[in-house]
């Protein structure tokens, strides 16, 4: 279902793209438009993972990080009590 939701929000984003085209330019007013959209279309569903966590400020989680406890030994910010904490290699 989210496949089609995605395909009809794409198909819909170009649709109204070209009619924009069509209202400025005419047929090379929709051409133009036709490649803004699928330009734009590729990077939003290849890319939007990255925009989103981007925008939220995410980053890797390194070893220091995974380690960091309050001082008496629970995860900070939660109260959950934690074991040792080791990576896994690969």
């Amino acid at each position: 279902m989210n496949r089609l939701k995605t395909v009809l929000l794409l198909a819909t984003l170009t649709g109204l793209l070209l009619a924009i085209g069509n209202w400025f330019g005419g047929k090379d007013g929709m051409l133009i438009m036709f490649l803004v959209s699928v330009a734009m279309n590729f990077g939003s569903y290849w890319f939007s993972d990255k925009i989103v966590l981007n925008m939220y400020g995410a980053r890797e989680v390194t070893l220091r990080i995974l380690n960091y406890r309050s001082a008496d030994g629970k995860i900070a910010g939660t109260g959950a009590a934690v074991g040792p904490l080791t990576a896994k290699g690969g």
